[in-house]
């Protein structure tokens, strides 16, 4: 990737994490670039910011992918790898997610307009390292035979909805969410 590119999606991100205000003028700042030149870049402050969030989606599907390797074993023991992996990134990137959709109004209410496809395929990334596993389960004969894209589709919900306890809803038990998201899906595949 370029490096001029690099550095202004990094700016982004970082006025994200730290107060949820992007302007094009402080993300040129912050890169030590020309406001121009993030222009050449990105058609507007709703590309960049789409395009930072499209980041934030790849890292946590490379984490989840590298769960899954490190597991090894059973197709139970890497979904339980990917479920938790998965659950502990997007926690971890919660306050840039929560600085995104409340500062950034035009982001929440026009969040995909001209950039749909591109959204769509990268949410279908991350979904189908569910339907892979679960599937492999089902061959393998680890997991009873289910519609793996509702089931793939559920966990993705379970996960993103449960890492924003911490915002919406705290738990003071916040390390027995994994355990009893994983017994949950489970229950339901497991032959």
């Amino acid at each position: 990737m370029d490096d001029k590119r690099e550095a202004i999606l990094a700016a982004c991100r970082h006025l994200l994490e730290e107060s949820g205000t992007v302007t094009i003028d402080k993300v040129a700042a912050m890169a030590g670039v020309a406001k121009g030149t993030v222009y050449l870049y990105f058609e507007n402050k709703q590309e960049l910011v789409l395009q930072t969030f499209l980041a934030i989606i790849g890292e946590i599907t490379e984490i989840i992918d590298e769960a899954s390797r490190s597991a090894g074993g059973t197709s139970q023991q890497r979904l339980a790898a990917m479920v938790e992996a998965h659950y502990t990134a997007v926690r971890g990137k919660m306050k840039i997610l929560y600085n995104l959709f409340r500062e950034e109004t035009e982001f929440s209410r026009r969040p995909i307009q001209g950039h749909a496809f591109q959204l769509v395929q990268s949410l279908k990334q991350l979904k189908y390292r569910y339907v892979t596993i679960l599937h492999e389960g089902i061959t393998q004969g680890e997991f009873r035979p289910h519609r793996v894209e509702i089931a793939a589709a559920a966990i993705l919900a379970m996960i993103h909805n449960l890492s924003t306890t911490d915002i919406f809803w705290p738990m003071e038990n916040q390390e027995q969410v994994v355990p009893e998201l994983l017994q949950l899906i489970l229950q339901g595949i497991i032959k």
